[in-house]
């Protein structure tokens, strides 16, 4: 009977994999923040007249290439690693890949052309750092975090997996000391009780970032395939933003004007994003592996 409690004595160790949801988002955005410092420190620094300087500012942006290139492959690797998808989702999933080798050839082609640049000057360095500020602004950013957003899902799904699968497991051996009449297994159960709560509450908010990213991206990644690889191909940069589209932005605001008016006192409630659900979801798996070391240490108590 010994042995089949000792296996609870391990779970504080089961806890130290939970939280890779968390761990891969704070890793990609320690990557875009590394890259946004440089390129803002290349568009924002002082001229210098001195060729050293020059050097140096075309090396950085050298760097900041490289730097995206392994940003963009990483997020390439992990979409292609993802099993178990839906037809819907693989198609996507070979769009967003779409997506990124065409900024991988794009990056490609703008380092060729800084190595090929024999008349490039100070202004120029600053021209194109500029200009690939915006285009990673408007372009490359909004889809990297679509992936990332993917990701966490998924990833958050396998984390609520193993969760459930232990408490399975303890689920079993409580039920032999439910039968062996053991002293204070009560306790024990009504602990395990609030584990599956919380796995499933954590269950329930990742389905609804789910849900909420079939809604808004998958199911409509069909109509807006075409704008979207026209933008992300382009040969250049900077993006051009289109004038019709302007103009008609404008005589809409105009027309809506007294309608907002009329509804600007109304508090505008925003419904929770996608990240925050799956971090709000990981909450709640991070409990109940809490309330299993909680267990744990209850096991211990029976055991003396």
């Amino acid at each position: 009977m010994k042995t089949k409690i000792a296996i609870l004595l391990i779970l504080p160790v089961a806890y130290l994999t939970i939280a890779t949801p968390a761990n891969a988002e704070t890793k990609l955005e320690t990557r875009l923040e590394s890259v946004k410092g440089q390129v803002e420190n290349l568009v924002t620094a002082k001229d210098e007249k001195s060729l050293s300087e020059l050097a140096l500012r075309v090396e950085t942006f050298k760097k900041v290439i490289e730097f995206s290139v392994s940003e963009t492959k990483g997020l390439k690797i992990k979409l292609l690693a993802l099993e178990g998808l839906s037809k819907e989702e693989i198609i996507w999933r070979d769009k967003m890949i779409k997506e990124f080798n065409s900024f991988l050839e794009l990056y490609e082609n703008r380092e060729t052309a800084i190595e090929s640049a024999r008349d490039i000057d100070i202004n120029g360095i600053k021209s194109l750092a500029a200009d690939f500020k915006e285009w990673r602004e408007n372009t490359y950013l909004p889809i990297a975090e679509r992936v990332n957003e993917f990701l966490l899902i998924h990833q958050e799904e396998n984390a609520i997996d193993i969760a459930m699968r232990r408490w399975t497991r303890i689920d079993e051996d409580i039920t032999k000391l439910e039968k062996a009449k053991i002293k204070g297994v009560e306790d024990l159960r009504r602990l395990l009780n609030d584990a599956q709560k919380s796995i499933k509450e954590g269950e329930k908010l990742n389905k609804d970032a789910g849900n909420s990213f079939w809604k808004n991206y998958i199911m409509t990644s069909t109509s807006t395939a075409t704008s979207t690889e026209a933008t992300s191909t382009s040969a250049a940069f900077a993006l051009e933003a289109p004038v019709a589209a302007e103009k008609e932005s404008v005589s809409l605001k105009s027309a809506t004007t007294t309608e907002e008016d009329a509804t600007s006192t109304l508090p505008i409630i925003q419904p929770p994003s996608i990240k925050n659900l799956v971090e709000d979801s990981l909450v709640h798996i991070k409990d109940s592996y809490r309330i299993f070391i909680e267990m744990s240490n209850l096991v211990r108590k029976l055991l003396k």
